[in-house]
């Protein structure tokens, strides 16, 4: 185009929210998405059972409640002595389950279950393919889906029940307990910190002219700079040429400098367009024998090519995706969600080129759709699948 920078002044720039700032050397970050959920810290759980077998005379605790160290839970009438007994809890933390009622017997079953929601842990799946590159230290950035927290992997624990990944456990903080066992989450985990001499923000690169550029600013002037490009990681890029340490780029709203140059290479492409559609049709005036004959012949091959052209009927636009149906005879649609829906879309969290799922509860009917990225190959899906 014929304009290769915009002048915008500095309260204009101001209003319109663009930023710049200078470039420079940086950390790139190699990392790995994992997903997983929020569990109890195994070593603040406690199942409170009845010292004497007896009758429950009071409860003290509902579930959900916080108690504190030596809090009363429930009083119980002994069998042996028919003395009224106390249970206490044995540390302060939040009722998780209670599995008891006034007037029933306490035996050998757990009455309560009380655990400490400070800190919890993360437990992340780690499949075959990233288990190499997975050890306990490494950073991890978890998204609770409002907030981000930062941790370091404790341990890897292999699971005993057949399934293809391990757990890889991080301690995350908890004291105000907005944060819930069960809670699904996403975490980003750190494999290496790579010092680049120059990087400049994701969110500064845009595409112009089949070129990825950043907009350097030289006082009011923003000028489109071409740069070849590097690493990249989610937050900045390396620049291999292209731009200078200490030159000021545009990190916010670039697209609107982006947008102005467009504009003005449109008025001059438009101008263009209009000088070679004039000669077109000057030439077809011209030779208009010749232009009737090159419209027949163009005629008589579209006819030879329609007749040999493949075409199928029904095209299948279907994408990558496998169903997963489990019969469950005698479950309500309520049942089917929680007892095979819900854990079987949980145990689909972290598959190599997942795109999303979904999933229908029927009466004795659960139904999970795995969609995976396009040009995943089907058969890799359904082994992923059996797997």
């Amino acid at each position: 185009s014929e304009s290769t920078h915009v002048e915008i002044s500095a309260g204009m720039a101001e209003q319109a929210g663009i930023r710049s700032k200078a470039s420079g050397a940086g950390i790139l970050e190699r990392t790995i998405s994992s997903y997983g959920r929020l569990a109890p810290n195994p070593d603040g759980i406690a199942l409170i059972r009845a010292r004497f077998p007896g009758q429950v005379t009071k409860i003290n605790a509902s579930l959900g409640d916080a108690v504190k160290a030596g809090e009363p839970l429930a009083s119980i009438e002994s069998n042996d002595s028919l003395q009224p007994y106390t249970l206490r809890a044995p540390f302060a933390g939040t009722v998780i389950q209670r599995n008891i009622n006034v007037g029933e017997l306490a035996g050998e079953q757990a009455l309560f279950t009380i655990a400490k929601l400070d800190p919890l842990w993360v437990e992340l799946k780690i499949f075959p393919g990233q288990r190499r590159e997975i050890a306990p230290g490494q950073l991890v950035r978890i998204d609770t889906g409002d907030a981000q927290h930062e941790s370091r992997i404790s341990h890897i624990v292999p699971q005993n029940s057949g399934s293809p990944y391990v757990i890889a456990r991080a301690e995350i903080a908890n004291a105000e307990e907005l944060l819930s066992p069960g809670r699904l989450v996403s975490a980003s985990i750190v494999l290496e910190r790579i010092e680049a001499p120059l990087v400049v923000e994701n969110r500064a690169l845009q595409s112009l002219d089949e070129s990825r550029v950043v907009f350097v600013q030289e006082g009011n002037s923003f000028e489109p700079r071409p740069v070849a490009l590097g690493r990249p990681d989610g937050q900045f890029t390396e620049v291999l040429s292209g731009l200078k340490p200490g030159e000021h780029y545009v990190v916010e709203n670039s697209y609107l400098i982006k947008a102005d140059i467009e504009k003005s290479g449109a008025s001059h492409d438009h101008r263009q367009e209009t000088t070679m559609i004039d000669a077109i049709v000057r030439l077809s005036v011209e030779r208009r024998y010749l232009m009737l004959s090159m419209i027949l012949v163009l005629i008589g091959v579209g006819v030879w090519s329609f007749q040999r052209l493949p075409i199928d009927a029904v095209p299948d636009i279907t994408n990558v995706q496998v169903q997963i149906n489990t019969e469950a005879p005698g479950y309500s649609p309520l049942e089917a969600e929680q007892r095979i829906t819900f854990p079987v879309e949980t145990a689909l969290y972290g598959l190599p080129k997942l795109s999303y799922t979904r999933s229908l509860s029927r009466y004795g009917l659960s139904q999970v759709t795995v969609v995976f990225e396009e040009g995943t190959d089907i058969y890799f899906a359904r082994n992923l699948i059996n797997e």
